[in-house]
């Protein structure tokens, strides 16, 4: 059966998983939701559904109460019962795949309480027991002293099981409010869990299901997390690697607490494991999840679409009974979150991976720079950063001005070569003050036409800057607008940053290639000045995960700039910073490629005037050294890159 007949049966198998999960009243809420929502998936789901009661009903598949002579089924464990060297006491929960019992190894080689994790007998076979059994995988290379420990495995009787480490203990949210612990506590069990999950990347595992109910405080007060049944390796087959198990099982993970990728299908990376603790914080701090009570595709929607409220708008909505257990009331808790907790919550928060903590080892040291009252790194990205969102949030205003906003600096900057250089630099400034005209010209153009389209200034009013902008671009690729080159190059470097701002990526994707055809016919294809035009497109490609075209793309960049035996321009700079985060992609410290590129980033952009680009060199080549287990080398650089960020 194709790929095409099996995909929405999948995604049914999903979802029956996360309804196998919640609590009775919460799956009644899901279906209704996806009723009004997706009523062809409710169909399926209500259907397999079905089927399963009708075999409950029927005892299809029933776990018979004890061996049959001959057979592999086995007994259904209870208290008292035992499953190889253990000594079952009690059941301590249940789900769609099997069952958790407390008990006892009595055999001398063990004392004390565990926790044993079963599969039914009926999905003992399969890429339902490969599900199961790579916990196992996991938590075998893991040893630190907030995860759970594996302490056997093995099948007995036909049942598989592992046995893992007993914690008596609540989740971290729950315990934090039945003890009313303050902001600085909350903070220190939350440095813990990512001290555990930084170990865990460190030993290349990613969780892929941080939340609340998976993270427990023990009495002593110490975190343990749990469950890395659905974790995954770094390694192997690579991010997009699709096994039988993702194939069957569909997506599998809580939406309330999923990444963007996640929800999108894409490649998990250690950048998943970041916004899932993001998530967490926020609960954690103002005591409500970031898109508030909405679940299922709601909350899909919101995480996709929307940004989150700041720490301290959710905080001032929470009722009084949640800011008293923080000690607080709304008002003075909406104060005590604004400033550098949000900007740490909102950074670890961000859609795209690359636009979050590079690990979450930078996320927790951040929090403990707050802790002693020190400059955050999120404050530092946090300008540009609200820039570009105000950008998405006023695009016709953005728009409208950006003509007038170019022609401005372009002037400005042609002033000041004039000045400054005499007659070359005064021919340069007349060349930039033609480009800054035509620019200025153009978009003005486009704006005329829209207002000659609809004269009545209400209605041109409405028309959306996604309109505008589709106008703009297809009226440059097409051949109208200027004809001199110089401007349309510019022209379209320009509108390919604005379409990029807007998520409309095919649009900026097409200006890109339509500059680099423009300036090749015009210019040569070995003109330097195509160099620029491929950096960006390498970037353009980078940020869409395509890695292959993106290094040909850069590698053309850089082929142009030794061609003018350029080893020291901003231009090669960039490209040089680029090639680095191209190549830390997938990166687990097993070659010095990322390194080299990124030194040399740092060492041509070090000797211009800094700029947020030698900022990104270090912080990559911080996180290169950080891969490549050199620790002490990735805090110096990190603290490089903290100085000069502050600087610029």
């Amino acid at each position: 059966m194709n790929d095409t007949a099996t995909g929405p049966w999948r995604e049914a198998l999903g979802f029956i998983d996360t309804l196998l999960g919640a609590e009775p009243v919460r799956r009644e809420n899901l279906l209704a939701e996806l009723a009004l929502t997706r009523p062809e998936l409710h169909s399926r789901v209500r259907a397999l559904l079905e089927a399963d009661a009708e075999a409950t009903r029927t005892g299809f598949l029933r776990v018979p109460e004890r061996p049959e002579s001959g057979t592999d089924r086995t007994a259904a464990l209870a208290p008292g019962t035992r499953l190889g060297p253990y000594r079952i006491d009690r059941e301590l929960g249940t789900g769609g795949m099997g069952e958790v019992w407390l008990a006892s190894r009595d055999d001398g080689l063990y004392q004390g309480e565990v926790a044993i994790k079963t599969l039914h007998p009926f999905f003992a076979h399969g890429v339902l027991r490969e599900r199961f059994l790579r916990e196992a995988q996991l938590l075998g290379r893991l040893t630190h002293p907030h995860i759970a420990r594996l302490l056997d495995a093995g099948v007995a009787d036909g049942v598989v099981y592992l046995v893992l480490e007993y914690v008596r203990g609540e989740a971290i949210d729950a315990y934090c409010d039945s003890r009313s612990l303050g902001i600085g506590a909350r903070l220190k069990l939350f440095g813990e869990v990512c001290a555990a999950v930084a170990h865990a990347h460190a030993n290349l595992v990613i969780h892929r299901d941080i939340k609340p109910s998976n993270i427990l405080v023990n009495d002593q007060g110490q975190v343990k997390l749990l469950d890395f049944g659905i974790g995954k390796i770094m390694e192997g087959g690579g991010p997009d690697e699709r096994t039988e198990l993702t194939q069957v099982t569909g997506r599998i993970f809580t939406p309330e607490f999923a990444a963007p990728e996640q929800i999108r299908g894409e490649a998990v990376t250690t950048a998943t494991d970041v916004y899932s603790l993001g998530t967490l914080l926020h609960v954690l701090l103002a005591g409500v999840r970031p898109f508030g009570e909405r679940t299922g595709t709601q909350v899909e929607h919101a995480v996709l679409h929307d940004e989150p409220p700041s720490l301290a708008a959710s905080a001032r909505d929470v009722a009084a009974d949640i800011a008293a257990r923080r000690g607080l009331t709304p008002q003075r808790l909406a104060r005590a979150l604004a400033g550098d907790l949000d900007d740490i919550v909102q950074l670890a928060l961000r859609k795209e991976p690359g636009d979050r903590y590079g690990s979450v080892r930078a996320l927790a040291d951040d929090l403990e720079r707050y802790l002693r009252h020190e400059p955050v790194l999120a404050r530092a990205g946090s300008r540009v950063y609200r820039v570009n969102r105000f950008v998405r949030r006023h695009r016709v205003g953005v728009a409208a001005s950006i003509g007038v906003l170019i022609a401005t600096l372009v002037g400005v900057a042609g002033v000041v070569y004039q000045a400054n250089e005499a007659k070359e630099q005064a021919r340069l400034a007349r060349i930039e003050a033609a480009k800054a005209t035509g620019v200025k010209d153009y978009l003005l153009e486009i704006f005329n036409a829209n207002s000659t389209k609809h004269p009545d200034g209400a209605e041109a009013r409405r028309t959306t800057a996604e309109e505008l902008m589709n106008t703009a671009t297809e009226s440059l690729i097409k051949g109208s607008g200027p004809q001199d080159p110089e401007v349309r190059v510019e022209l379209m470097t320009l509108l390919g940053h604005i379409n990029g701002q807007m998520d409309r990526f095919p649009a900026q994707e097409a200006l890109y290639k339509a500059r680099i055809r423009i300036a090749e016919k015009a210019f040569g294809t070995a003109d330097v000045r195509l160099a620029d035009a491929y950096n960006d497109y390498g970037e353009f490609l980078r940020s869409r995960a395509r890695k292959e075209e993106a290094l040909a793309a850069v590698n053309r960049a850089v082929a142009l700039r030794e061609a003018q035996r350029d080893d020291s321009s901003w231009t090669r700079g960039v490209s040089e910073l680029e090639l680095g985060q191209i190549t830390l992609i997938d990166y687990a410290g097993e070659t010095e490629v990322p390194v080299q590129h990124f030194r040399n980033a740092v060492r041509i952009l070090g000797q211009l005037e800094p700029g947020h680009e030698l900022v990104r060199a270090h912080l990559g080549l911080a996180r290169a050294y950080e891969f490549k287990g050199d620790y002490a080398q990735a805090i110096e650089l990190n603290r490089k890159g903290i100085e000069l960020a502050t600087r610029v």
